[in-house]
């Protein structure tokens, strides 16, 4: 497992978007949310943005979906992401695949290619990173670690959602643990101790669990199985440099 350095923000708060289940390509795609949320991106000074997964809509023969009823073709979907995030390319921390680019039969991930198109890390299956912010009390960059999947879990439930992002935090310790999928934005918090044997302290530590939205509309395999409404949009999280982190949830338009 790599922990990708996302760099320094020099500034004592920043905010990182989960901007997940794009579905370029799609019948029924929002296409004004994006538009909004791209712009929040642009325009925010102390942005950065992770994509996990399902950024196409990728529906072809053999997959579930409407092959034949995409705005845009599999095999071009790839590039009109690339126009589309072409305005935000240098806040982009990184990208990785969803189980709609996993349809692919080439020999290369189209995630892997929009990534190389547009000069940004390609995370393959886990998003791993760090990043800095600011000056803590002594002067030092206050560091928080995230990790976050696609996710797989297709649970209709807040339950279920709940605890395939908790899962998470089986697997490595982070500060905030996000995965996208089921197009529903959830955000809750765990506490639990850290043992600081240096030191001879119990640390109590907050972890951050958080559902990301989607920007597919109501479509045929949501219909089919029976699937409700989602709320449209991306969640955003703060960081301060006194190791604050807050949570913000789309209130977009849902479908």
């Amino acid at each position: 497992m790599e922990l990708f350095d996302a760099g320094y923000i020099d500034n004592d708060t920043a905010n990182i978007y989960i901007l997940s289940d794009l579905h370029i390509g799609c019948k029924n795609w929002a296409k004004e949310q994006f538009e909004a949320d791209r712009d929040s991106i642009f325009n925010d000074p102390n942005a950065r943005v992770v994509l996990p997964g399902d950024i196409l809509q990728y529906d072809i023969k053999d997959s579930v979906g409407d092959t034949y009823g995409q705005a845009i073709p599999p095999g071009e979907q790839k590039y009109e992401a690339e126009k589309l995030l072409l305005p935000i390319k240098d806040k982009i921390i990184g990208i990785c695949s969803g189980n709609h680019e996993n349809r692919s039969k080439e020999d290369a991930n189209p995630i892997k290619d929009l990534c190389k198109f547009l000069d940004v890390h390609y995370f393959l299956d886990e998003c791993s990173f760090r990043i800095a912010i600011g000056h803590d009390k002594y002067g030092n960059p206050s560091v928080f670690s995230f990790y976050g999947i696609h996710g797989s879990s297709n649970g209709q439930t807040i339950g279920a959602v709940g605890n395939s992002l908790q899962r998470l935090s089986n697997i490595v310790d982070a500060d905030v643990y996000f995965q996208g999928h089921t197009h529903q934005p959830l955000h809750f918090s765990t506490v639990y101790f850290r043992r600081d044997i240096i030191h001879g302290k119990m640390m109590p530590v907050t972890r951050h669990y958080v559902s990301s939205g989607s920007y597919q509309g109501r479509e045929k395999y949501p219909v089919v199985k029976g699937m409700v409404g989602k709320v449209m949009g991306c969640p955003v999280v703060t960081l301060t440099s006194n190791k604050q982190i807050t949570v913000a949830l789309p209130n977009g338009i849902s479908a």
